[in-house]
């Protein structure tokens, strides 16, 4: 109980004033705790501040994050559009491409075509020499 430990029953609250009273080391005690407890308010203050920095920093790079990642899809969306435009000029290039062999392969049919026509004439015109010589013969 508190009157067993000699403080009057009154008063169980310890006030400075018994410090002052009591054992020079108690005071020294007090005063190491103080300085102690001001120590730490200040390292919870600095903390604190570097806390705030270190969320304005955050808030900093995430912003930049964000600012980065539409930029990203901007260009994502460029790309995406310019690879289809590539696409769609490329089929239409095969396109071109095929009619161009098709028309190639159509000339040179039409080539062997005219030789050969070419070569009937030609037969045709020896032949109508050959006939008429016999026949001039003939007379």
């Amino acid at each position: 109980s508190l009157s067993a430990r000699g403080a009057s029953p009154q008063r169980s609250i310890s006030y400075p004033e018994d410090f002052e009273k009591g054992r020079p080391e108690q005071t020294d005690q007090v005063i190491f705790l103080e300085e102690e407890l001001s120590e730490k308010l200040e390292q919870l203050e600095e903390l604190k501040l570097f806390n705030e920095q270190l969320k304005d920093k955050l808030l900093e790079f995430q912003t930049q994050n964000i600012t980065n990642v539409e930029k990203a899809k901007i260009e994502i969306s460029k790309l995406t559009k310019q690879l289809e435009d590539t696409q769609k000029e490329m089929k239409e290039l095969q396109g071109r491409l095929i009619r161009t062999h098709k028309k190639l392969l159509q000339e040179e049919q039409d080539k062997t075509r005219l030789l050969e026509i070419a070569n009937q004439i030609d037969y045709y015109q020896k032949s109508v020499k050959v006939y008429s010589e016999k026949l001039s013969q003939r007379e």
